[in-house]
């Protein structure tokens, strides 16, 4: 497969996704993780979109939305971990993740998470509950990951590896989710000031 000069490798991903039809979103799993916590937990409604675009030109079924099923992903995760799941055992990949499990727990956590967060901006003093905000949004991340090493390796029959180079725009993100990372862990273990 020729790909466009200096294509990046999004652009190269777009391109095997015109071509063929049996592939997911490629990224490497450290820079999947570094995106999802650069935004906050944000990145995942992109991964999610990204994912069910694959499966729409696959299936070439036109119900198919993947902006919205990315941002309203908890009602769509099954399916999309199933999709995988399925590909994975037509090609026989060995996975150590379970596709019902996985979509539960992201769900879960997802939704608690969520609700811990929108209290905790109500209660800004209880740092308890900041801190659990932060566990939540860190545990969303080990279902997703699980998920990606199996679509890197169902992906390695159209790509070559995948590697990690990152785009300006996506270490800005990073760079300024350090920034919040920062202020956060700031604002949660500075001792407060007494009023006077």
């Amino acid at each position: 497969m020729d790909f466009a000069f200096g294509a990046s490798q999004e652009e190269k991903s777009d391109q095997v996704l015109q071509e063929e039809s049996k592939v997911y979103f490629p990224i490497p799993t450290t820079k999947l993780i570094l995106l999802i916590l650069g935004t906050l937990g944000f990145y995942t409604i992109y991964w999610f979109y990204k994912n069910w675009k694959y499966i729409k030109v696959r299936e070439s079924d036109r119900s198919i939305m993947p902006f919205w099923r990315g941002v309203f992903a908890i009602f769509f995760t099954h399916r999309l971990f199933g999709d995988i799941e399925r590909e994975a055992s037509k090609q026989g990949l060995l996975k150590d993740w379970n596709a019902e499990t996985n979509a539960t727990i992201y769900v879960i956590v997802a939704i608690v998470g969520r609700i811990i967060d929108r209290i905790s901006w109500r209660f800004p003093e209880n740092k308890i509950l900041s801190i659990a905000s932060i566990v939540f949004l860190i545990f969303t991340i080990f279902p997703i990951h699980s998920v990606q090493r199996t679509i890197n390796e169902l992906n390695k029959n159209y790509f070559e590896e995948v590697k990690p180079k990152f785009h300006p725009f996506e270490i800005a993100i990073i760079v300024i989710g350090s920034i919040f990372w920062l202020l956060i862990a700031i604002g949660l273990f500075l001792p407060e000031v007494p009023a006077e």
